[in-house]
């Protein structure tokens, strides 16, 4: 085994072990029931698109060996509960990209089981990549590093049975990071911490969910404003059906060096059944004074009006309220999730 993984799995074991399941009563937990987790690491296999030439876009274990320099600077093992701990302590499989200073890519990649991907972004380089998530691995796990006035723009979409995923970006000045987050499995908990580190760095953070039977959604998003003139935007939609479940915690957090932000965060979530639940729970803090920060949320059903006024237009019923699920969706969505979530309701 690398002598990099074999240290990284060997250290995170140790305090998975030494580590309890996290509590419901504990305030990130609550709304979501973790009994009945199976802690298996299972298979996993990746299939990746071509990369332009002078773009490194291989398997975690290739770049360990031929890029282990890079790969030591940026991957930052972060344990933040026992299930974080199993993540690392089982990492065997992942991809790692990087793309040079001046150097544009635009990339995809299927996924089915456990991953962990490692992104590296020059100065004034661009990004565009799509992630495909499926199987049955536990967790999985991404890493962003953008340089000086890089451009990322990242859509991953989770179709997994039961998956923890861990997200964490840090952007230099001027960096600009768009990340799509589309959540349809059975399970999901999503963690994402974005660090706005560098001076005029901005991100724009957008989470979709779509619920069916018994299946959870949880997402905790987190933007931490470091350097002065920072943007951050989160928006959450979500639609939920039958007796599915979702929670929805957005955090802004304002650091002292951070004058002059721009932050806002929202949550809107459509309830298409009474047994649906849905719980969002937005939060700022500001340590420092000259920003702008706001956050809302909603839940609600669907509008019978609108409903009314599309079935006298020749709708059915059932076709009338896919409309409105499809117009609910569509300010976040692009050509990629739009077929995964205005599927049929």
């Amino acid at each position: 085994m690398l002598p990099l993984l074999s240290k990284i799995r060997e250290e995170s074991m140790n305090k998975f072990l030494g580590m309890n399941l996290p509590q419901e009563r504990e305030e990130d937990w609550r709304y979501t029931t973790i009994d009945n987790i199976e802690f298996t690491a299972g298979d996993s296999e990746i299939m990746m698109s071509d990369a332009p030439e002078g773009v490194i876009f291989t398997d975690i274990l290739t770049a360990m060996k031929e890029h282990s320099s890079m790969i030591e600077k940026h991957m930052k093992v972060k344990i933040m509960d026992k299930f974080s701990a199993f993540h690392y302590a089982n990492l065997v499989n992942g991809i790692f990209i990087h793309i040079p200073d001046e150097k544009s890519a635009e990339l995809s990649s299927v996924i089915n089981g456990a991953s962990h991907t490692v992104i590296v972004l020059g100065k004034n380089s661009k990004l565009k990549y799509t992630e495909e998530y499926s199987g049955t691995g536990l967790t999985d796990g991404v890493e962003i590093f953008a340089g000086e006035d890089s451009e990322v723009n990242l859509t991953s979409v989770h179709n997994s049975k039961k998956t923890f995923s861990f997200k964490h970006a840090a952007l230099e000045r001027s960096a600009k990071l768009d990340w799509t987050v589309a959540s349809v499995g059975e399970f999901h908990r999503t963690r994402m911490d974005i660090d706005l580190c560098g001076e005029a760095a901005s991100s724009d953070i957008k989470c979709a969910f779509k619920g069916r039977n018994e299946q959870h959604k949880d997402f905790l998003v987190t933007t931490n404003h470091i350097g002065r003139d920072t943007q951050s935007n989160v928006l959450g939609k979500g639609i939920l059906d039958d007796r599915s479940t979702s929670v929805f915690r957005g955090m802004i957090n304002i650091a002292k060096t951070a004058q002059r932000t721009d932050a806002y965060l929202s949550s809107n979530t459509l309830l298409l059944s009474e047994e649906a639940r849905a719980n969002s729970v937005p939060s700022l803090v500001i340590d420092t004074d000259d920003v702008k920060a706001k956050h809302g949320a909603t839940t609600g059903q669907i509008d019978e009006e609108q409903l009314f006024y599309l079935q006298s237009r020749g709708l059915s019923e059932a076709q009338a309220e896919e409309f409105i699920v499809q117009g609910f969706f569509e300010p976040i969505v692009n050509d990629k999730l739009r077929g995964v979530l205005n599927g049929s309701t």
